[in-house]
Protein backbone atom coordinates (compact mmCIF):
# COMPACT_ATOMS: atom_id res chain seq x y z
CA UNK A 1 0.00 0.00 0.00
CA UNK A 2 1.65 3.60 -1.29
CA UNK A 3 -0.11 6.91 0.01
CA UNK A 4 -0.39 9.31 -2.57
CA UNK A 5 -1.24 13.21 -2.64
CA UNK A 6 -4.70 11.82 -3.39
CA UNK A 7 -7.17 8.98 -3.16
CA UNK A 8 -6.87 8.74 -6.99
CA UNK A 9 -3.35 8.32 -6.37
CA UNK A 10 -3.00 6.44 -3.57
CA UNK A 11 -5.52 3.82 -5.06
CA UNK A 12 -3.58 3.34 -8.44
CA UNK A 13 0.13 3.45 -6.99
CA UNK A 14 -1.33 0.57 -4.74
CA UNK A 15 -0.80 -3.67 -5.08
CA UNK A 16 -3.21 -5.95 -3.91
CA UNK A 17 -0.55 -8.01 -2.12
CA UNK A 18 -3.06 -7.70 1.28
CA UNK A 19 -5.91 -9.38 0.36
CA UNK A 20 -3.85 -12.08 -1.93
CA UNK A 21 -1.75 -13.19 1.41
CA UNK A 22 -3.38 -15.07 3.72
CA UNK A 23 -0.95 -13.66 6.63
CA UNK A 24 -1.03 -10.61 5.87
CA UNK A 25 -4.28 -10.03 5.76
CA UNK A 26 -4.82 -11.48 9.08
CA UNK A 27 -2.71 -8.98 10.40
CA UNK A 28 -4.54 -6.07 8.46
CA UNK A 29 -7.64 -7.13 10.18
CA UNK A 30 -6.26 -7.13 12.79
CA UNK A 31 -4.69 -3.41 12.75
CA UNK A 32 -8.15 -2.21 11.48
CA UNK A 33 -10.33 -4.05 14.44
CA UNK A 34 -8.32 -2.49 16.87
CA UNK A 35 -8.56 0.98 14.94
CA UNK A 36 -12.16 0.41 14.45
CA UNK A 37 -13.75 -1.76 16.42
CA UNK A 38 -17.57 -1.03 15.51
CA UNK A 39 -16.92 -2.45 12.34
CA UNK A 40 -18.20 -6.22 12.18
CA UNK A 41 -17.39 -6.71 7.97
CA UNK A 42 -14.43 -6.68 6.34
CA UNK A 43 -13.57 -7.57 2.29
CA UNK A 44 -13.12 -11.33 2.00
CA UNK A 45 -9.47 -12.46 0.83
CA UNK A 46 -8.84 -12.86 -2.62
CA UNK A 47 -8.60 -16.62 -4.34
CA UNK A 48 -4.64 -16.66 -4.99
CA UNK A 49 -5.19 -20.28 -6.26
CA UNK A 50 -6.78 -18.47 -9.56
CA UNK A 51 -4.30 -18.08 -12.29
CA UNK A 52 -4.04 -14.90 -13.56
CA UNK A 53 -1.79 -12.86 -16.08
CA UNK A 54 -0.82 -9.94 -13.49
CA UNK A 55 1.63 -10.66 -10.87
CA UNK A 56 0.90 -10.51 -7.25
CA UNK A 57 2.72 -6.97 -7.07
CA UNK A 58 1.13 -5.83 -10.22
CA UNK A 59 0.01 -1.80 -9.36
CA UNK A 60 -3.47 -1.73 -9.73
CA UNK A 61 -3.33 1.48 -12.66
CA UNK A 62 -1.42 -1.07 -14.67
CA UNK A 63 -4.18 -3.90 -13.72
CA UNK A 64 -6.14 -0.82 -14.83
CA UNK A 65 -4.79 0.01 -18.01
CA UNK A 66 -6.07 -3.69 -19.14
CA UNK A 67 -9.32 -2.81 -18.01
CA UNK A 68 -8.94 -5.17 -15.86
CA UNK A 69 -9.85 -8.26 -17.87
CA UNK A 70 -7.85 -11.64 -17.08
CA UNK A 71 -9.08 -13.32 -20.73
CA UNK A 72 -10.92 -12.36 -24.00
CA UNK A 73 -13.20 -15.72 -24.46
CA UNK A 74 -13.59 -15.30 -28.41
CA UNK A 75 -16.26 -17.79 -30.24
CA UNK A 76 -15.20 -17.81 -33.76
CA UNK A 77 -18.35 -19.03 -35.92
CA UNK A 78 -16.72 -19.71 -39.85
CA UNK A 79 -20.17 -20.60 -40.92
CA UNK A 80 -21.49 -17.37 -40.02
CA UNK A 81 -18.64 -15.77 -41.49
CA UNK A 82 -18.86 -17.68 -44.94
CA UNK A 83 -22.79 -16.98 -45.11
CA UNK A 84 -22.39 -13.35 -44.69
CA UNK A 85 -19.20 -13.48 -47.13
CA UNK A 86 -21.49 -15.32 -49.98
CA UNK A 87 -18.61 -15.59 -53.08
CA UNK A 88 -20.22 -15.89 -56.54
CA UNK A 89 -17.63 -18.24 -57.73
CA UNK A 90 -13.75 -19.81 -56.94
CA UNK A 91 -11.14 -20.28 -59.73
CA UNK A 92 -8.06 -22.24 -58.95
CA UNK A 93 -5.07 -22.49 -60.80
CA UNK A 94 -3.30 -26.01 -61.19
CA UNK A 95 0.43 -27.06 -63.42
CA UNK A 96 -1.28 -30.12 -65.99
CA UNK A 97 1.60 -31.98 -67.99
CA UNK A 98 0.78 -32.04 -71.75
CA UNK A 99 -0.55 -35.78 -72.09
CA UNK A 100 1.10 -37.72 -74.75
CA UNK A 101 -2.24 -38.82 -76.45
CA UNK A 102 -3.34 -35.31 -76.58
CA UNK A 103 -0.21 -34.44 -78.66
CA UNK A 104 -0.57 -37.27 -80.88
CA UNK A 105 -4.34 -36.59 -81.54
CA UNK A 106 -3.43 -32.78 -82.34
CA UNK A 107 -0.68 -33.90 -84.49
CA UNK A 108 -2.58 -36.24 -86.23
CA UNK A 109 -5.57 -33.92 -87.29
CA UNK A 110 -3.00 -31.10 -88.36
CA UNK A 111 -1.20 -34.21 -90.89
CA UNK A 112 -5.02 -35.26 -92.04
CA UNK A 113 -5.91 -31.20 -92.40
CA UNK A 114 -2.90 -30.53 -94.85
CA UNK A 115 -2.86 -33.80 -96.31
CA UNK A 116 -6.30 -33.47 -97.60
CA UNK A 117 -6.13 -29.51 -98.76
CA UNK A 118 -2.95 -29.70 -100.54
CA UNK A 119 -4.43 -32.86 -102.00
CA UNK A 120 -7.15 -30.74 -103.65
CA UNK A 121 -5.34 -27.32 -104.05
CA UNK A 122 -1.75 -28.93 -105.53
CA UNK A 123 -3.15 -30.26 -108.79
CA UNK A 124 -4.87 -26.57 -109.49
CA UNK A 125 -1.93 -24.49 -108.51
CA UNK A 126 0.39 -26.37 -110.44
CA UNK A 127 -1.65 -26.55 -113.12
CA UNK A 128 -1.95 -23.17 -113.29
CA UNK A 129 1.33 -22.56 -113.37
CA UNK A 130 2.53 -24.54 -116.13
CA UNK A 131 -0.51 -22.12 -117.83
CA UNK A 132 1.45 -19.26 -116.56
CA UNK A 133 4.71 -20.74 -117.61
CA UNK A 134 3.16 -21.40 -120.84
CA UNK A 135 1.55 -18.02 -121.59
CA UNK A 136 5.05 -15.58 -120.96
CA UNK A 137 6.56 -18.55 -123.51
CA UNK A 138 3.83 -17.42 -125.74
CA UNK A 139 4.26 -13.55 -125.27
CA UNK A 140 7.84 -13.91 -125.59
CA UNK A 141 7.74 -15.58 -128.98
CA UNK A 142 5.20 -12.70 -130.09
CA UNK A 143 7.76 -9.96 -129.67
CA UNK A 144 9.99 -11.68 -131.95
CA UNK A 145 7.83 -11.99 -134.61
CA UNK A 146 7.87 -8.45 -137.20
CA UNK A 147 5.43 -6.01 -136.22
CA UNK A 148 2.22 -6.21 -138.71
CA UNK A 149 0.00 -3.39 -139.51
CA UNK A 150 -2.72 -2.08 -138.18
CA UNK A 151 -5.50 -3.94 -139.61
CA UNK A 152 -3.80 -7.18 -138.93
CA UNK A 153 -2.55 -6.01 -135.66
CA UNK A 154 -6.15 -5.39 -134.52
CA UNK A 155 -7.55 -9.35 -136.19
CA UNK A 156 -4.09 -10.91 -134.15
CA UNK A 157 -5.27 -8.68 -130.63
CA UNK A 158 -8.93 -10.21 -131.48
CA UNK A 159 -8.34 -13.52 -131.87
CA UNK A 160 -5.37 -13.72 -128.38
CA UNK A 161 -8.10 -11.90 -126.58
CA UNK A 162 -10.86 -14.57 -127.83
CA UNK A 163 -8.48 -17.73 -127.12
CA UNK A 164 -7.66 -16.47 -123.83
CA UNK A 165 -11.26 -15.95 -123.02
CA UNK A 166 -11.39 -19.79 -123.98
CA UNK A 167 -8.51 -20.89 -122.20
CA UNK A 168 -10.29 -19.54 -119.31
CA UNK A 169 -13.61 -21.06 -119.92
CA UNK A 170 -12.12 -24.05 -120.53
CA UNK A 171 -10.21 -23.55 -117.26
CA UNK A 172 -13.81 -23.36 -115.53
CA UNK A 173 -15.42 -25.74 -117.55
CA UNK A 174 -12.46 -28.16 -116.25
CA UNK A 175 -13.20 -27.16 -112.85
CA UNK A 176 -16.70 -27.79 -112.82
CA UNK A 177 -16.35 -31.52 -114.70
CA UNK A 178 -13.76 -32.13 -111.88
CA UNK A 179 -16.10 -31.73 -109.09
CA UNK A 180 -18.60 -33.17 -110.88
CA UNK A 181 -16.89 -36.28 -111.52
CA UNK A 182 -15.05 -35.88 -107.99
CA UNK A 183 -15.50 -39.58 -105.90
CA UNK A 184 -14.14 -39.29 -102.54
CA UNK A 185 -15.63 -42.78 -101.84
CA UNK A 186 -14.49 -44.33 -104.77
CA UNK A 187 -14.57 -48.14 -103.67
CA UNK A 188 -13.20 -49.14 -107.38
CA UNK A 189 -16.78 -50.58 -108.88
CA UNK A 190 -17.43 -50.26 -112.62
CA UNK A 191 -21.51 -50.44 -111.90
CA UNK A 192 -22.68 -46.90 -113.25
CA UNK A 193 -25.23 -47.02 -110.33
CA UNK A 194 -23.07 -47.25 -107.64
CA UNK A 195 -20.35 -44.44 -109.37
CA UNK A 196 -23.64 -42.49 -109.13
CA UNK A 197 -24.32 -42.88 -105.57
CA UNK A 198 -20.77 -42.88 -104.69
CA UNK A 199 -20.54 -39.20 -106.59
CA UNK A 200 -23.84 -37.61 -104.65
CA UNK A 201 -22.86 -38.60 -101.56
CA UNK A 202 -19.22 -37.11 -102.12
CA UNK A 203 -21.24 -33.60 -102.85
CA UNK A 204 -23.36 -34.07 -100.09
CA UNK A 205 -20.03 -34.72 -97.81
CA UNK A 206 -18.20 -31.60 -99.76
CA UNK A 207 -21.14 -29.55 -99.37
CA UNK A 208 -21.51 -30.20 -95.44
CA UNK A 209 -17.78 -30.14 -94.75
CA UNK A 210 -17.33 -26.26 -96.86
CA UNK A 211 -20.44 -25.25 -95.20
CA UNK A 212 -18.94 -26.37 -91.78
CA UNK A 213 -15.27 -24.72 -92.46
CA UNK A 214 -17.14 -21.65 -93.64
CA UNK A 215 -18.89 -21.48 -89.74
CA UNK A 216 -16.06 -22.08 -87.86
CA UNK A 217 -14.33 -19.88 -89.70
CA UNK A 218 -16.58 -16.95 -89.57
CA UNK A 219 -16.73 -17.88 -85.51
CA UNK A 220 -12.98 -17.74 -85.36
CA UNK A 221 -12.24 -14.68 -87.50
CA UNK A 222 -15.40 -12.54 -85.43
CA UNK A 223 -14.77 -14.29 -81.80
CA UNK A 224 -12.78 -12.34 -79.06
CA UNK A 225 -9.38 -12.75 -79.98
CA UNK A 226 -7.69 -13.09 -76.44
CA UNK A 227 -5.72 -15.11 -74.48
CA UNK A 228 -5.13 -15.16 -70.93
CA UNK A 229 -2.15 -15.22 -69.85
CA UNK A 230 -1.04 -16.71 -65.90
CA UNK A 231 2.59 -16.12 -64.85
CA UNK A 232 3.48 -17.73 -61.57
CA UNK A 233 5.40 -16.26 -58.28
CA UNK A 234 5.90 -12.89 -60.25
CA UNK A 235 8.49 -10.94 -58.37
CA UNK A 236 7.87 -6.64 -57.65
CA UNK A 237 10.13 -6.14 -61.13
CA UNK A 238 7.17 -8.27 -62.89
CA UNK A 239 4.46 -7.20 -61.41
CA UNK A 240 5.45 -3.06 -62.19
CA UNK A 241 6.02 -4.29 -65.86
CA UNK A 242 3.08 -5.85 -66.09
CA UNK A 243 0.83 -3.11 -64.40
CA UNK A 244 2.70 -0.67 -67.06
CA UNK A 245 0.85 -2.72 -70.48
CA UNK A 246 -1.96 -4.52 -68.93
CA UNK A 247 -3.03 -2.30 -66.37
CA UNK A 248 -6.56 -2.85 -67.43
CA UNK A 249 -7.17 -6.73 -67.31
CA UNK A 250 -4.02 -7.48 -64.75
CA UNK A 251 -5.14 -9.50 -61.63
CA UNK A 252 -2.87 -10.48 -58.74
CA UNK A 253 -4.46 -12.24 -55.84
CA UNK A 254 -2.83 -11.90 -52.57
CA UNK A 255 -1.66 -14.92 -50.31
CA UNK A 256 -2.41 -12.37 -47.22
CA UNK A 257 -5.17 -10.53 -48.03
CA UNK A 258 -5.45 -9.30 -44.82
CA UNK A 259 -2.36 -7.70 -43.55
CA UNK A 260 -0.79 -5.45 -40.38
CA UNK A 261 -0.10 -1.91 -41.33
CA UNK A 262 2.99 -2.27 -39.27
CA UNK A 263 4.62 -4.78 -41.50
CA UNK A 264 4.46 -1.94 -43.95
CA UNK A 265 4.21 1.18 -42.31
CA UNK A 266 6.38 3.23 -39.78
CA UNK A 267 4.88 6.62 -38.16
CA UNK A 268 6.28 9.13 -35.79
CA UNK A 269 5.31 12.40 -34.97
CA UNK A 270 7.45 15.57 -34.19
CA UNK A 271 6.45 18.00 -31.65
CA UNK A 272 6.27 21.51 -31.18
CA UNK A 273 9.45 23.28 -29.89
CA UNK A 274 7.31 23.92 -26.49
CA UNK A 275 7.40 20.77 -25.06
CA UNK A 276 10.88 20.29 -25.00
CA UNK A 277 11.56 23.22 -24.39
CA UNK A 278 12.90 24.46 -20.97
CA UNK A 279 9.72 25.92 -19.63
CA UNK A 280 7.92 22.59 -19.58
CA UNK A 281 11.11 21.04 -17.47
CA UNK A 282 10.90 20.42 -13.60
CA UNK A 283 13.72 23.19 -13.24
CA UNK A 284 11.52 25.82 -14.10
CA UNK A 285 8.77 24.96 -12.04
CA UNK A 286 10.75 24.58 -9.36
CA UNK A 287 12.23 28.50 -9.34
CA UNK A 288 8.73 29.81 -9.57
CA UNK A 289 6.99 27.35 -7.19
CA UNK A 290 7.07 30.04 -4.17
CA UNK A 291 6.02 28.03 -0.74
CA UNK A 292 5.56 30.46 1.97
CA UNK A 293 4.09 33.89 0.65
CA UNK A 294 2.69 32.81 -2.59
CA UNK A 295 -0.49 34.26 -1.37
CA UNK A 296 0.80 37.47 -0.78
CA UNK A 297 1.20 38.25 -4.71
CA UNK A 298 -1.41 39.62 -7.03
CA UNK A 299 -3.91 36.36 -8.70
CA UNK A 300 -2.68 37.72 -12.05
CA UNK A 301 1.39 37.92 -10.84
CA UNK A 302 3.62 35.05 -12.26
CA UNK A 303 4.82 34.08 -9.22
CA UNK A 304 1.65 33.53 -7.44
CA UNK A 305 0.70 30.30 -9.80
CA UNK A 306 3.59 30.57 -12.40
CA UNK A 307 4.90 26.80 -11.11
CA UNK A 308 1.19 25.68 -11.43
CA UNK A 309 0.43 26.76 -14.83
CA UNK A 310 3.64 25.17 -16.42
CA UNK A 311 3.09 22.15 -14.40
CA UNK A 312 -0.07 21.67 -16.94
CA UNK A 313 1.29 22.87 -19.54
CA UNK A 314 3.89 20.12 -19.43
CA UNK A 315 0.68 17.47 -18.37
CA UNK A 316 -0.77 18.52 -21.78
CA UNK A 317 2.70 18.09 -23.75
CA UNK A 318 2.94 14.80 -22.21
CA UNK A 319 -0.56 13.94 -22.72
CA UNK A 320 -0.34 14.85 -26.12
CA UNK A 321 2.59 12.72 -26.56
CA UNK A 322 0.92 10.00 -25.24
CA UNK A 323 -1.87 9.82 -27.23
CA UNK A 324 -0.31 10.05 -30.39
CA UNK A 325 1.87 7.03 -28.94
CA UNK A 326 -1.08 5.14 -28.67
CA UNK A 327 -3.00 6.57 -31.86
CA UNK A 328 0.31 5.21 -33.39
CA UNK A 329 0.23 2.16 -31.99
CA UNK A 330 -3.20 1.46 -32.82
CA UNK A 331 -3.49 2.10 -36.43
CA UNK A 332 -0.29 0.34 -37.00
CA UNK A 333 -2.13 -2.51 -35.42
CA UNK A 334 -5.07 -2.58 -37.90
CA UNK A 335 -5.55 -4.24 -40.62
CA UNK A 336 -5.24 -3.63 -44.64
CA UNK A 337 -7.33 -5.93 -46.42
CA UNK A 338 -6.93 -6.33 -49.99
CA UNK A 339 -8.03 -9.10 -51.74
CA UNK A 340 -5.94 -8.01 -55.01
CA UNK A 341 -2.06 -6.62 -55.24
CA UNK A 342 -2.61 -2.74 -56.19
CA UNK A 343 -0.39 -0.50 -58.08
CA UNK A 344 1.90 1.96 -56.37
CA UNK A 345 -0.01 4.92 -56.99
CA UNK A 346 -3.10 3.29 -55.30
CA UNK A 347 -1.25 2.51 -52.72
CA UNK A 348 0.19 5.62 -51.86
CA UNK A 349 -3.45 7.10 -52.10
CA UNK A 350 -4.80 4.68 -49.83
CA UNK A 351 -2.19 4.43 -47.22
CA UNK A 352 -2.57 8.64 -47.16
CA UNK A 353 -6.40 8.72 -46.92
CA UNK A 354 -6.29 6.50 -44.05
CA UNK A 355 -3.55 8.23 -42.02
CA UNK A 356 -5.06 11.28 -42.68
CA UNK A 357 -8.76 10.24 -40.94
CA UNK A 358 -6.86 8.86 -38.02
CA UNK A 359 -4.79 11.60 -37.66
CA UNK A 360 -8.28 13.71 -37.67
CA UNK A 361 -10.10 11.06 -35.77
CA UNK A 362 -7.00 11.46 -33.03
CA UNK A 363 -7.06 15.02 -32.86
CA UNK A 364 -10.64 15.72 -32.78
CA UNK A 365 -11.25 13.28 -29.60
CA UNK A 366 -8.18 15.11 -27.95
CA UNK A 367 -9.76 18.21 -28.23
CA UNK A 368 -12.98 17.04 -26.77
CA UNK A 369 -11.49 15.51 -24.16
CA UNK A 370 -9.62 19.26 -23.36
CA UNK A 371 -13.54 20.95 -24.07
CA UNK A 372 -15.17 18.49 -21.64
CA UNK A 373 -12.01 19.32 -18.93
CA UNK A 374 -13.52 23.13 -18.87
CA UNK A 375 -16.87 22.58 -19.00
CA UNK A 376 -16.43 20.27 -16.21
CA UNK A 377 -14.28 22.42 -14.39
CA UNK A 378 -16.51 25.17 -14.90
CA UNK A 379 -19.98 22.95 -14.73
CA UNK A 380 -19.13 21.65 -11.17
CA UNK A 381 -18.08 25.14 -10.02
CA UNK A 382 -15.13 24.01 -8.65
CA UNK A 383 -13.12 26.22 -6.34
CA UNK A 384 -9.33 27.34 -6.64
CA UNK A 385 -7.06 26.70 -3.99
CA UNK A 386 -5.30 29.76 -5.75
CA UNK A 387 -7.72 32.35 -6.07
CA UNK A 388 -8.33 32.66 -9.60
CA UNK A 389 -12.24 32.30 -9.49
CA UNK A 390 -13.22 33.12 -6.21
CA UNK A 391 -11.96 34.36 -3.03
CA UNK A 392 -12.07 32.92 -0.24
CA UNK A 393 -10.24 32.86 3.69
CA UNK A 394 -9.88 30.39 6.83
CA UNK A 395 -9.34 31.77 9.98
CA UNK A 396 -6.59 29.69 11.78
CA UNK A 397 -7.90 29.96 15.18
CA UNK A 398 -11.51 29.61 14.51
CA UNK A 399 -13.91 26.81 13.18
CA UNK A 400 -16.27 27.44 10.25
CA UNK A 401 -18.67 25.10 9.08
CA UNK A 402 -19.17 27.06 6.27
CA UNK A 403 -16.33 29.56 3.99
CA UNK A 404 -17.65 32.36 2.69
CA UNK A 405 -16.62 32.53 -0.47
CA UNK A 406 -16.89 35.59 -3.57
CA UNK A 407 -16.29 35.31 -7.39
CA UNK A 408 -13.46 37.26 -9.22
CA UNK A 409 -14.58 40.35 -11.15
CA UNK A 410 -12.08 41.54 -13.31
CA UNK A 411 -11.94 45.15 -14.07
CA UNK A 412 -14.10 44.80 -17.48
CA UNK A 413 -16.75 43.87 -14.75
CA UNK A 414 -16.47 40.22 -16.24
CA UNK A 415 -17.29 37.82 -13.61
CA UNK A 416 -15.79 34.57 -13.14
CA UNK A 417 -18.93 32.97 -11.13
CA UNK A 418 -21.00 33.43 -14.29
CA UNK A 419 -18.65 33.00 -17.47
CA UNK A 420 -15.56 31.35 -18.24
CA UNK A 421 -13.87 33.57 -20.62
CA UNK A 422 -12.61 36.47 -18.53
CA UNK A 423 -9.03 37.23 -18.59
CA UNK A 424 -6.96 39.94 -17.40
CA UNK A 425 -3.29 40.09 -18.56
CA UNK A 426 -0.65 38.29 -16.81
CA UNK A 427 2.74 39.68 -15.36
CA UNK A 428 4.37 40.97 -12.53
CA UNK A 429 2.59 43.26 -10.12
CA UNK A 430 3.60 45.69 -7.47
CA UNK A 431 3.25 44.69 -3.69
CA UNK A 432 0.23 42.63 -3.65
CA UNK A 433 -1.68 45.05 -5.50
CA UNK A 434 -3.58 45.09 -9.15
CA UNK A 435 -1.02 47.47 -10.18
CA UNK A 436 1.02 45.95 -13.14
CA UNK A 437 4.39 46.44 -13.24
CA UNK A 438 5.44 44.72 -16.38
CA UNK A 439 3.11 42.89 -18.86
CA UNK A 440 4.07 39.34 -20.31
CA UNK A 441 2.64 39.55 -23.84
CA UNK A 442 0.23 37.15 -24.87
CA UNK A 443 0.04 35.76 -21.06
CA UNK A 444 -3.89 35.69 -20.16
CA UNK A 445 -4.65 34.81 -16.37
CA UNK A 446 -8.02 33.34 -16.35
CA UNK A 447 -10.34 32.27 -13.93
CA UNK A 448 -8.98 28.52 -13.35
CA UNK A 449 -5.45 27.25 -14.35
CA UNK A 450 -7.04 25.15 -17.46
CA UNK A 451 -8.51 28.68 -18.74
CA UNK A 452 -5.34 30.70 -18.34
CA UNK A 453 -2.61 27.99 -20.07
CA UNK A 454 -5.36 27.31 -23.13
CA UNK A 455 -6.27 31.31 -23.46
CA UNK A 456 -2.60 32.42 -23.27
CA UNK A 457 -0.01 32.53 -26.12
CA UNK A 458 4.23 31.35 -25.57
CA UNK A 459 5.23 34.68 -27.61
CA UNK A 460 7.16 36.13 -24.85
CA UNK A 461 9.19 32.64 -24.39
CA UNK A 462 10.47 33.26 -27.85
CA UNK A 463 12.16 35.98 -26.96
CA UNK A 464 15.06 36.53 -24.82
CA UNK A 465 14.61 40.29 -24.41
CA UNK A 466 11.18 39.50 -23.15
CA UNK A 467 12.59 36.49 -20.91
CA UNK A 468 15.40 38.49 -19.39
CA UNK A 469 12.85 41.69 -18.67
CA UNK A 470 10.52 39.36 -16.80
CA UNK A 471 13.42 37.50 -14.98
CA UNK A 472 14.74 41.65 -14.02
CA UNK A 473 11.36 42.34 -12.43
CA UNK A 474 10.87 38.74 -11.19
CA UNK A 475 13.78 39.19 -9.02
CA UNK A 476 13.71 42.98 -7.66
CA UNK A 477 10.16 44.09 -7.38
CA UNK A 478 8.96 43.35 -3.39
CA UNK A 479 8.40 39.78 -2.10
CA UNK A 480 11.07 38.95 -5.25
CA UNK A 481 12.05 35.34 -6.35
CA UNK A 482 15.61 34.29 -4.58
CA UNK A 483 17.68 34.35 -7.64
CA UNK A 484 17.94 34.75 -11.29
CA UNK A 485 17.74 31.53 -13.51
CA UNK A 486 19.69 30.61 -16.35
CA UNK A 487 16.85 29.86 -18.85
CA UNK A 488 17.08 29.39 -22.77
CA UNK A 489 14.55 30.92 -24.94
CA UNK A 490 12.22 28.67 -27.08
CA UNK A 491 14.09 27.71 -30.22
CA UNK A 492 12.22 29.98 -33.61
CA UNK A 493 14.88 29.12 -36.32
CA UNK A 494 12.96 26.44 -36.83
CA UNK A 495 10.31 25.95 -39.07
CA UNK A 496 6.60 25.70 -37.63
CA UNK A 497 3.25 25.59 -39.07
CA UNK A 498 2.29 27.39 -36.04
CA UNK A 499 2.37 31.38 -35.70
CA UNK A 500 4.31 32.41 -32.24
CA UNK A 501 1.16 34.06 -30.95
CA UNK A 502 -1.09 31.40 -31.42
CA UNK A 503 -3.15 30.62 -28.32
CA UNK A 504 -2.06 27.53 -26.93
CA UNK A 505 -5.67 25.84 -27.28
CA UNK A 506 -5.15 25.91 -30.85
CA UNK A 507 -1.73 23.80 -30.26
CA UNK A 508 -3.46 21.84 -28.22
CA UNK A 509 -6.44 20.93 -30.36
CA UNK A 510 -3.59 19.55 -32.89
CA UNK A 511 -2.16 18.03 -30.09
CA UNK A 512 1.24 19.74 -30.53
CA UNK A 513 1.88 18.14 -33.68
CA UNK A 514 4.36 19.94 -35.88
CA UNK A 515 4.54 17.04 -38.76
CA UNK A 516 3.54 13.72 -39.06
CA UNK A 517 6.52 11.53 -40.51
CA UNK A 518 5.44 8.58 -42.22
CA UNK A 519 7.40 5.71 -43.89
CA UNK A 520 5.91 3.26 -46.04
CA UNK A 521 7.44 0.48 -48.15
CA UNK A 522 5.63 -0.48 -51.31
CA UNK A 523 8.28 -3.41 -51.39
CA UNK A 524 7.55 -4.58 -47.53
CA UNK A 525 3.55 -4.02 -48.84
CA UNK A 526 4.32 -6.67 -51.96
CA UNK A 527 6.04 -9.21 -49.98
CA UNK A 528 3.18 -9.36 -47.22
CA UNK A 529 0.72 -9.57 -49.78
CA UNK A 530 2.94 -12.39 -51.59
CA UNK A 531 0.80 -12.76 -54.79
CA UNK A 532 0.68 -16.74 -56.12
CA UNK A 533 0.61 -15.59 -59.64
CA UNK A 534 -0.90 -12.45 -61.83
CA UNK A 535 -3.18 -13.04 -64.86
CA UNK A 536 -4.01 -10.87 -67.61
CA UNK A 537 -5.78 -10.94 -70.86
CA UNK A 538 -3.83 -9.72 -74.14
CA UNK A 539 -5.38 -9.88 -77.64
CA UNK A 540 -3.04 -11.63 -80.25
CA UNK A 541 -1.50 -10.34 -82.90
CA UNK A 542 -1.04 -13.20 -84.71
CA UNK A 543 -4.82 -14.07 -83.91
CA UNK A 544 -5.26 -14.65 -88.35
CA UNK A 545 -2.64 -17.11 -88.24
CA UNK A 546 -3.71 -18.66 -85.14
CA UNK A 547 -7.82 -18.85 -86.57
CA UNK A 548 -6.11 -20.49 -89.52
CA UNK A 549 -4.38 -23.15 -87.58
CA UNK A 550 -7.20 -23.77 -85.33
CA UNK A 551 -9.17 -24.41 -88.49
CA UNK A 552 -7.05 -26.77 -90.35
CA UNK A 553 -7.03 -28.59 -86.85
CA UNK A 554 -10.13 -29.33 -86.64
CA UNK A 555 -10.43 -29.94 -90.43
CA UNK A 556 -8.58 -33.14 -90.26
CA UNK A 557 -11.01 -34.52 -87.60
CA UNK A 558 -13.89 -32.79 -88.78
CA UNK A 559 -13.48 -34.83 -92.21
CA UNK A 560 -12.99 -37.95 -90.84
CA UNK A 561 -16.31 -37.46 -88.83
CA UNK A 562 -18.02 -36.48 -91.67
CA UNK A 563 -17.02 -39.43 -94.08
CA UNK A 564 -18.57 -41.59 -91.86
CA UNK A 565 -21.88 -40.16 -90.98
CA UNK A 566 -22.14 -38.73 -94.65
CA UNK A 567 -21.32 -42.35 -95.89
CA UNK A 568 -23.63 -43.85 -93.52
CA UNK A 569 -26.87 -42.00 -94.02
CA UNK A 570 -26.34 -42.03 -97.69
CA UNK A 571 -26.77 -45.98 -97.41
CA UNK A 572 -29.66 -45.74 -95.31
CA UNK A 573 -31.00 -42.89 -97.79
CA UNK A 574 -30.37 -45.60 -100.77
CA UNK A 575 -31.62 -48.47 -98.77
CA UNK A 576 -35.00 -46.45 -98.10
CA UNK A 577 -35.82 -44.88 -100.91
CA UNK A 578 -36.52 -48.03 -103.63
CA UNK A 579 -39.00 -48.84 -100.73
CA UNK A 580 -40.67 -45.39 -100.89
CA UNK A 581 -41.13 -45.82 -104.41
CA UNK A 582 -42.43 -49.33 -104.54
CA UNK A 583 -44.69 -48.05 -101.94
CA UNK A 584 -45.44 -44.97 -103.89
CA UNK A 585 -46.63 -47.32 -107.22
CA UNK A 586 -48.82 -49.69 -105.49
CA UNK A 587 -50.83 -46.90 -104.51
CA UNK A 588 -50.81 -45.26 -107.51
CA UNK A 589 -51.94 -48.55 -109.14
CA UNK A 590 -54.59 -49.17 -106.96
CA UNK A 591 -55.90 -45.50 -107.23
CA UNK A 592 -56.25 -45.74 -110.76
CA UNK A 593 -57.75 -49.38 -110.59
CA UNK A 594 -60.66 -47.52 -108.22
CA UNK A 595 -61.02 -44.96 -110.55
CA UNK A 596 -61.87 -47.40 -113.58
CA UNK A 597 -64.16 -49.38 -111.65
CA UNK A 598 -66.12 -46.88 -110.55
Amino acid sequence: MIGGCTMVDTVLRSSFIPWLDDHLNLLWIQTLRSAYPTISRFPRILNSTIPSRYSRTAAAESILNHLMIEDWNVTYLYKNYYSQCQPSFCSFTYSKETDGTHVITVIASLIGGLNVILRLIAPFIIKMNLKLIEIFKHRESRTKVQQPNHRELFLIDKNVYLCEHLERCGIFVKIIDRILVLNVFDSESTDTRTIHRERLTTRLYLTILFLSLYSITIYSMFSTGTMNIVVSNPIESDYNKLNKLYSTSLRCPCNNISVEYKNFLSVDAIFHEICSSDFVQTEWRDYLFVQDYWSSYYRADLRSCGAIYFEFLSTLCQLSKNTVQRAINQFLNETFINTQMIPRSEFQLRISRFLSQSQQKTTTQFSRSVNLLQDVMHGNALISSYLLNYKWSVGLNRTYTTIPVNPIRMKNGCSCGTRTDCIESGGIYYDGTDTQIFAIPGWNVGCSVVETVLRSTMECFYDSACINALLYYATTIQNRLPYRMNISAINSSKESRFRRDAVIQDLADELFVETWQIYKSYSLFYKACAPISCSYTIRKDDYYMYSASKVLGLYGGLTIFLRLIVSLVMKIFFKIRPCCQSNEVALFNQCTFKRFVL
